[in-house]
């Protein structure tokens, strides 16, 4: 981690002054080790190289128009990402975890009662996608959904709102093996689904100097310069 500190100094210090837009994103990496995007131009922007999950599968027979339906326990595997979608009502996932939906919402992919279950490829450090809920579609005078997400870091977010889709992203210094995504209200869905394991090298600059403070760089920079 020092020597990720070092790295940083000599990169910002390189840059002769941090400049207004550093100064204003350094407040944003409060938890330092897991970063929180609303934005998806910011997230894309620092996350790198990214890896897009499609869900656009053609309808499947016999389930039609719907798409393609799969039991909560096997769940369904996309370019490497599994989704799930447990279910109290319906033990055995009768049509709980539909993707590819063509009539109601186009490439998208639904979740079961209100949880969604993803487990990532290995090596997975950024993760975003557009959420919401199906109810707030169908009934934009219902109550605002808000979201849960724990993260396998040990992160958690409470008190995700939604009116429906928002992006909502996460870049870890540590692999993201799993998340769990939980609606106080029902049918969540995804869409725009990507991922990505390589950040870009400014996203560890401001990482490390979350971690240390402002005022290490200043006391430091004319050192690593």
């Amino acid at each position: 981690m020092i020597n990720l500190v070092h790295q940083a100094l000599r990169y910002a210090s390189s840059k002769a002054k941090l400049g207004l837009p550093l100064l204003i994103f350094l407040p944003c990496l409060a938890y330092a080790d897991v970063l929180k995007f609303t934005d998806r131009a910011a997230w894309t922007a620092a996350a790198g190289s990214l890896t897009n999950i499609p869900f656009d599968a053609a309808p499947q027979p016999p389930d039609g128009p719907a798409g393609e339906v799969f039991d909560t326990a096997a769940g369904v595997t996309i370019s490497g990402v599994r989704f799930a979608g447990p279910s109290s009502f319906s033990p055995t996932g009768f049509e709980v975890l539909v993707f590819g939906d063509v009539d109601f919402l186009p490439h998208s992919l639904w979740g079961g009662e209100v949880e969604i279950d993803i487990t990532l490829p290995q090596g997975t450090r950024a993760v975003g996608s557009d959420i919401g809920a199906t109810v707030n579609l169908v009934c934009p005078g219902c109550r605002t959904t808000f979201f849960s997400i724990d993260l396998s870091t040990g992160d958690t977010f409470t008190d995700i709102p939604s009116v429906g889709p928002s992006f909502l992203g996460f870049i870890s210094t540590s692999p993201i093996t799993s998340l769990k995504l939980v609606s106080n209200n029902t049918f969540p869905f995804l869409q725009n689904f990507a991922i990505s394991a390589v950040l870009e090298p400014k996203v560890w600059t401001l990482i490390a100097l979350s971690l240390f403070g402002l005022p290490l760089l200043l006391r430091s920079s004319s050192r690593f310069a």
